[in-house]
């Protein structure tokens, strides 16, 4: 119905219009999010207004490429990190011989890991770089459609640590 009125069309522009620059790209930022959990309540901070999702909320978050950068962040905030002290309890351990460790997702799944609270190759690292002894590494709760190459990830990134899967039925003499 607009057609007669449209000028872009009278000129043949139409398919030229509107004008746009270029998109930049959206920058890559790594979040750790802390769960915070007390007697059945969950800790939760407000966004700074403006920017992107301003004054929802969420849990509290820092930006940190590694475990240890990010425990340090959420301590900063005055936000205690719970893996802290499952750590010093695993090397009080002094005959600690074998460490069995769930690695459900790959490195790929990442946000889908850190949802529900599972690790990824790469966190796995940084979790076994806080572990001071050597003991066998045993990987489970992969996933059967593409546990396999999970595994391989596993292998590939924590070689230094000699993991294994944890077969069903295995016997793990103590």
């Amino acid at each position: 119905p607009v057609r007669a009125a449209c000028v872009a069309r009278s000129q043949g522009r139409e398919r030229d219009l509107p004008i746009t620059g270029e998109k930049r790209a959206s920058p890559r930022v790594t979040m750790v999010a802390a769960v915070v959990e007390h007697e059945g309540r969950f800790l939760f901070a407000r966004r700074k207004e403006g920017g992107l999702f301003g004054g929802l909320w969420e849990p509290p978050m820092v930006e940190a490429g590694t475990a240890k950068d990010a425990t340090a962040k959420l301590h900063g905030a005055g936000v205690a990190a719970e893996f802290e002290a499952r750590w010093e309890a695993i090397n009080r351990i002094g005959n600690l011989r074998y460490l069995i460790v769930e690695t459900a997702f790959s490195n790929a799944e990442g946000a889908l890991a850190a949802a529900s609270k599972h690790l990824t190759p790469d966190l796995l690292v940084q979790e076994l770089a806080n572990l001071h002894a050597r003991p066998e590494i045993y990987i489970t709760h992969l996933k059967p459609v593409d546990g396999r190459s999970t595994m391989q990830e596993v292998s590939r990134v924590a070689a230094a640590w000699m993991p294994r899967m944890l077969e069903h039925g295995q016997v793990l003499e103590f």
